[in-house]
Order: structure tokens, then C-alpha cells, then sequence
């Protein structure tokens, strides 16, 4: 593979207080080691120590890389950058057009049907969305392959209304304190057109902007 400068990259932290997926971006290209974007945190840059093991996904057009690396000692961390070690072997896997973002945005749940249409609702949070799917906290479990209608809040009172499939859940980890939402759901949109999948992929590319330059 042929990395780049500007290649988009998303750092994955997969333990400790700062555990989550941050937005990144190549800057330098070593022999055996990339210079990217260190991760942040509204606006602040996450510390992390030497030899942290990170999972590194770096977005070509083809396809999406993925290893594990260790950040090495460096001088760069203290303007915003960070030095990772690529190992040998590299995952290489077909690009996915839909491209997962984790934030927080309002879904409001349609429910109650009455002649297939529904008549009830409420406003919970997601926790992640992609052109393919949301994952969203909720109150109850739903059954596996419960079919689910959905308006997901976009920013500038943008309205994405989707029917979805539950295709995964679990117990949040660390709920919100004095919130009824103790369940993660997975959802995976059903029939969805391209207009709608652009519109969701369109969002997501302006928020990873954001959060390269730390503006967000």
C-alpha cells in the first residue's frame, strides 16, 4: 500500500478514559512509521503516553487500511502531532461508503402503529451513525429484527426519516447519570435511497473536517 500525505485517518483508543474513535490526518510519511494528526478532544489534544497501543484505519478510494501501532517517543506531540509504527502486515479492507462517526445528535423513535402508521414517539441520543446504520441509547431492549421507523436530527433542522432493522444491542457501559437509557441498539437502514445515504455521508465528512482542524 501507498500511504499519503492527507490521507484521512481514524485513530481508534480502545481502553481508558479516553476510549473512542478521533479523527485524523497523515502529515508525514516515514520508512516504518506515519506523522499524523494528533487526536482531540473538543478541541484539546487527548495525551497519550509512549507505547500506547492504537488501531489505526487510514481511508484510501480503494480500500481502508487498518493495523495496530504504538506511538513512539517523539518531539512533534507537543504541536498537535503524533508518530505511529506500521508493522508489517496490514489489514487491507474494501472500502465501506458508509463510514462511521460517533456523536451525539437527536433520533426521534416512531412507534405504536395503527395501520402502519405511527402514532406515538420519542427523542433519545445517538451514539453513532453511519450511510448504512445508527446505533442509538434507549430505554428498553427491542427484539432482534424488530423493524423500527425512525427521524434522525441533522444539524440545521435537516430531517432524515428512515425505516430500520435492530441488528444488535447491549448494556451501556457508562449510562448518563439519572437517564433512563441503559440499552445500546443497533439499527441498519432498510430500503434507503442514495439521496438520504448522501446526505448522512455529507454530515459526517464536515464533522471529521471539523475535528482535524480541532474545531469541534
Amino acid at each position: 500500500m501507498s500511504f499519503q500525505i492527507g490521507d484521512y485517518v481514524e485513530i481508534e483508543i480502545s481502553e481508558g478514559y479516553y476510549r473512542g474513535e478521533y479523527a485524523s490526518r497523515i502529515v508525514r510519511v516515514k520508512d516504518q512509521s506515519l506523522v499524523i494528526v494528533a487526536p482531540r478532544l473538543a478541541g484539546t489534544i487527548v495525551p497519550l503516553k509512549a507505547d500506547t497501543m492504537l488501531t489505526i484505519h487510514i481511508c484510501k478510494e480503494d480500500a481502508r487500511y487498518v493495523f495496530n501501532g504504538k506511538t513512539l517517543v517523539i518531539d512533534e506531540q507537543e504541536f498537535g502531532h503524533l508518530t505511529i509504527a506500521v508493522p508489517e502486515n496490514v489489514d487491507r479492507r474494501q472500502r465501506r461508503s458508509d463510514v462511521r462517526l460517533a456523536i451525539r445528535i437527536p433520533v426521534e423513535l416512531l412507534y405504536f402503529y395503527r395501520d402502519n402508521v405511527p402514532v406515538a414517539s420519542y427523542t433519545i441520543s445517538s451514539i453513532d451513525i453511519s450511510a448504512g446504520g445508527i446505533r442509538i441509547e434507549t430505554s428498553e431492549q427491542f427484539p432482534l429484527h424488530t423493524k423500527i421507523m425512525l427521524a434522525i436530527m441533522l444539524p440545521d433542522n435537516d430531517e432524515v426519516m428512515a425505516y430500520a432493522d435492530v441488528v444488535r444491542d447491549g448494556r451501556l457501559a457508562h449510562p448518563e447519570p439519572g437517564s433512563n437509557n441503559n440499552w445500546w441498539t443497533s439499527l441498519k437502514f432498510i430500503n434507503m435511497s442514495d439521496n438520504k445515504k448522501k446526505k448522512i455521508l455529507k454530515f459526517i465528512y464536515k464533522q471529521q473536517e471539523l475535528r482535524v482542524k480541532g474545531l469541534i
